[in-house]
């Protein structure tokens, strides 16, 4: 092949390399553009949809439910459901509010009532604690954990009796309950019967092992083991 024909071939090649590289590297500025507009687009998104929640679960449920509220305004489950958040924060003021949002809106909401009740006896508000956990009761009297509640409550308020009556509808309806067990020897405990109290707190630990984490029971388990 002679130099005449070499030439146009030669620039030829080079016409189609040139090509090839402009059009890479248009692509590859698209490429470019297209990663960064999704870039922007994630960071926006993130402030919408964390994608990265707080360590803590609670706060995080906080974070869940105050997003599905702007949404939907008058849902009493998502009340309930932040205010057991709040609860569990020790935000008592916020768990308040979402409770009493929560039965507003929905009168017959037994767990809000219950809910509700917890903040108040956590707060030493016995009355007002055993006052909603009844309703709870009146809702939905086949749970077992309200009369227990209800049974904490009057045990604070020295209705010994009342706890006891309640702590057995809690062991008709849940016959395997530790907490019962618990709570009916702390009853016992508080009556002044020591022999009841002890078989009741032995059979609770029995029942959750020897690494209990009640102080209440640990303390009054001491107390009557010591005196044996």
């Amino acid at each position: 092949m002679d130099n005449q024909m070499v030439q146009p071939c030669l620039i030829l090649a080079l016409a189609l390399i040139a090509s090839s590289i402009l059009t890479w590297n248009k692509r590859r500025q698209q490429l470019e553009r297209n990663r960064a507009r999704s870039q922007a687009n994630a960071s926006v998104k993130l402030n919408i949809f964390p994608t990265s929640l707080p360590e803590n679960p609670y706060q995080a449920e906080v974070i869940k439910n105050t997003f599905k509220l702007e949404r939907y305004p008058n849902n009493p489950t998502f009340y309930c459901d932040r205010g057991a958040a709040y609860l569990m924060l020790q935000k008592f003021d916020d768990a308040l509010h979402d409770f009493n949002r929560a039965v507003d809106l929905k009168p017959d909401y037994a767990d809000a009532y219950s809910n509700r009740g917890l903040v108040h006896y956590t707060q030493g508000r016995f009355e007002e604690a055993a006052s909603d956990y009844g309703r709870a009761i009146e809702i939905l009297a086949t749970d077992g954990v309200y009369y227990l509640n209800r049974a904490q409550a009057y045990r604070r308020l020295g209705k010994y009796e009342h706890a006891l009556a309640d702590l057995q509808h809690t062991s008709d309806l849940q016959p395997n309950s530790p907490d019962a067990r618990k709570e009916r020897g702390l009853v016992y405990y508080a009556m002044g019967d020591k022999a009841q109290a002890l078989v009741d707190l032995q059979e609770y630990r029995t029942m959750v092992g020897y690494f209990m984490t009640d102080a209440e029971a640990i303390k009054a388990l001491m107390d009557l083991e010591s005196k044996e």
